[in-house]
């Protein structure tokens, strides 16, 4: 129950608090704070249920977060008949492709319905969307991939995933951009567009690209670090520097030229992969949670 969005500042709350579950059966879904099952596909009802909230909300201002499912595994698609096991469907090959574009497809027209709603109740204009994924590649696809590795893993075929900000009138049309965000940059880009400074509250770990939404403005050069110790490491990107790290194995690329990270060049920049490396043990102390550390964590 700690972890139930509504003891994080959420009024509302509809969904499942797993990793991963049933699409077609829903025991384990909570509204609010109580068990309560929802019958349809979950796609379905997570667009259905934001649509509403939407609706409900339309003359004040609301913060909606809809964490699809989709396109998670397993891979049940709406025609599949009651009963189908998600365990039964294969994680890969023809079928597997086949579900999962359906499944996208679904997502995809979730999305398209909940932009109708904010054009019907003319909120388009006055409502920032933001659209990504929460991982890379799952290996779904035959051909030839553009970045090395895929979910769980950091190298960049694991967290390198388009992104779409939308605000009509405010963010230019076609517009795109290659720099450096990280989903830790929402929260002070959606706190600086509202104009609520919790700063005092919170230090963040991200930055507002505000500026660079509205007006195209270059982000400040920063470094970024991320990992899942101890099982994949740590990573760190400085510019176009990329450093891995995972108990003694020590990896550096130059991502202007070798986006696919083939040739590790830490023995060619050794100032550099001594720089790197320290920099990251650093931080790695910093965000460390003291083993008798106690109270509420935040």
């Amino acid at each position: 129950m700690r972890y139930n969005p509504t003891k994080h500042g959420f009024d509302e709350f509809v969904g499942f608090l797993t990793g991963g579950c049933d699409y077609l059966v829903h025991n384990n879904w909570m509204d609010g704070t109580e068990v309560k099952k929802q019958e349809g596909y979950s796609t379905d009802i997570i667009t259905d249920r934001s649509i509403d909230f939407i609706r409900r909300n339309k003359d004040k201002p609301f913060f909606l977060y809809i964490a699809h499912q989709a396109v998670h595994n397993y891979y049940q698609i709406p025609s599949d008949p009651p009963g189908t096991r998600g365990r039964d469907i294969p994680l890969q090959g023809e079928e597997a492709r086949a579900r999962y574009k359906i499944m996208l497809q679904g997502l995809d027209n979730s999305v398209g319905k909940v932009l109708d709603v904010l054009r019907e109740l003319n909120l388009d204009e006055n409502t920032f969307v933001f659209f990504f994924s929460d991982n890379g590649d799952v290996r779904m696809s035959p051909n030839e991939r553009p970045y090395r590795g895929g979910k769980f893993s950091n190298y960049e075929g694991g967290h390198r995933v388009p992104a779409v900000a939308w605000w009509p009138g405010h963010i230019k049309e076609g517009w795109t951009s290659d720099e450096l965000t990280v989903g830790m940059d929402l929260l002070p880009t959606i706190m600086d567009i509202v104009g609520v400074d919790i700063s005092n509250q919170r230090k963040f770990d991200g930055i507002s690209i505000k500026d660079h939404l509205l007006n195209q403005t270059d982000l400040p050069d920063r470094i970024v670090f991320f990992g899942y110790e101890p099982k994949l490491g740590t990573a760190m990107r400085d510019g176009h520097w990329k450093m891995l790290t995972k108990g003694d194995v020590v990896e550096l690329y130059d991502l202007s030229k070798d986006i696919k990270e083939t040739t590790n060049i830490a023995d060619k920049y050794p100032e550099r992969t001594k720089a790197m490396k320290a920099a990251i043990e650093k931080w790695k102390q910093e965000v460390t949670v003291h083993p008798k550390a106690t109270g509420n964590l935040r």
